[in-house]
């Protein structure tokens, strides 16, 4: 489809999530935000850094508003003599710049959620397979999940990726071998399948069910309305009944939800498809940091290569492969791979031939991954802060803390460069 669309000549109108698909075709993005469009040329990071400055106008056209307001208020308390035609005009003016509402930057999705324990035991799959009638999906999956593993699952649709999910969550029961899960694990469900909401109740309701009041790692509580807030859940919106949510509403609301809940085993399936871009950011950033591990089937590609270390493929026999790295390398490695490779019985090795040793540990190997993820990111944050201290001109104080962080953000570039070259010289021999 992208190939196709690239080849086209005409006008095309895509309305999309898909990241990749956006950057590669599109050569002007539009916004919908608040009911106001934003339009602008070129790519999805130069899209990124249009939307962020946006944000640093909104704001300062909002604090520019608050001090004004702060101004009038302070003369409307002494109590003005609207006598003249000008000070009832400037009554008027200021009574409706107190009330005017300012639309200011999308508000952050910061996500602070607690975890919970996880054992060394997490999930092990032992020659498992799943037939359905006469069709075999999955055949002879062995599987260890570890703690800190961030694992994406690709394949063609109906190749069994949401079967395999089911597995481990044991929705699914195995035909043959079996699963086995550790006793401290919490498993949190994000599939396709909408969750049972009732739809006369009301936001705020929903969230109350699952959380009350939850405590943070840090020890902090945080309210139910708390939450929903961090989700873009006004206190207004929060008061609307879950069958006056739009489609989009309603999954984030579904993934606040399971967030919630504390999983240390977290399963997304499919868990872009309806998440608009601030979310999907969002969730990647919580990610990030998470400690628990990660399983998601996904044909978001930006999705896999942001958020996962290692990539379980679904075969046309329904094997599964480990390869190790995010998506990009599974794919690099796909295109590599002779036509006789890719058969369904490609697992086997043939008689007499002993397997090369790979160059790269297993560890090795998912950090190589991980850097060359890591990488464009630190670029991109460098340049940020460059062109932060750049603006701060005489502000000493603003240049003092992004000089700083400037600094610290070169320094981890250079340490990672020169890793990533050290394992790049290894894995080339």
């Amino acid at each position: 489809l992208e190939a196709e669309l690239r080849r086209r000549s005409g006008a095309l109108l895509l309305v999309t999530h898909d990241r990749y698909l956006l950057d590669r075709v599109a050569t002007r993005i539009v916004e919908l935000d608040r009911g106001a469009l934003h339009s602008g040329h070129g790519s999805y990071p130069g899209y990124l850094k249009a939307r962020a400055l946006r944000g640093e106008q909104a704001a300062a056209a909002e604090r520019r508003q608050a001090n004004r307001a702060r101004v009038e208020l302070a003369w409307l308390r002494r109590g003005p003599q609207a006598r003249t035609s000008k000070s009832r005009s400037r009554v008027e003016r200021a009574t409706a710049l107190l009330q005017r509402d300012v639309a200011g930057p999308a508000q952050d999705l910061a996500i602070d959620l607690p975890s919970r324990r996880l054992g060394a035991k997490v999930v092990n799959l032992h020659n498992a397979g799943k037939r359905y009638g006469g069709r075999t999906v999955l055949r002879g999956v062995d599987a260890k999940l570890k703690a800190g593993d961030r694992i994406g699952i690709v394949g063609p649709n109906g190749s069994g990726k949401t079967t395999l999910l089911g597995l481990v969550a044991g929705r699914v029961q195995p035909d043959e071998g079996k699963v086995v899960v550790g006793e401290t694990v919490v498993v949190g469900w994000y599939g396709q399948d909408p969750r049972p909401l009732d739809p006369r109740r009301r936001v705020l309701d929903a969230v109350s069910d699952v959380v009350g009041q939850t405590r943070l790692v840090d020890g902090a509580t945080v309210t139910a309305g708390g939450l929903a807030e961090r989700f873009l859940f006004t206190p207004q919106a929060q008061r609307a009944y879950l069958g006056e949510l739009s489609g989009g509403e309603r999954r984030r609301l579904e993934l606040l939800l399971v967030l919630a809940e504390a999983p240390n085993v977290l399963l997304l399936d499919e868990p872009t498809n309806d998440l608009d871009l601030d979310t999907l950011g969002v969730l990647e950033e919580y990610l990030d940091d998470w400690p628990g591990v990660l399983l998601a089937a996904s044909h978001d590609r930006f999705f896999l290569e942001r958020a996962v270390d290692d990539v379980l493929g679904i075969e046309a026999d329904g094997s599964v492969r480990h390869h190790p790295g995010g998506w990009a390398a599974y794919r690099q490695r796909q295109q590599q791979r002779p036509p006789a490779a890719r058969e369904p019985n490609d697992r086997a090795q043939a008689p007499g031939r002993t397997a090369r040793r790979p160059r790269l540990s297993y560890n090795e190997q998912r950090e190589l991954g991980h850097l060359e993820r890591r990488l464009p990111l630190l670029e991109e944050r460098k340049a940020a802060l460059a062109a932060d201290l750049q603006r701060a001109g005489d502000d000493y104080q603003a240049a003092t803390v992004t000089g700083a962080a400037l600094a610290a953000v070169i320094g981890e570039l250079e340490t990672a460069e020169a890793r990533w070259l050290e394992l790049a010289e290894i894995a080339e021999g």
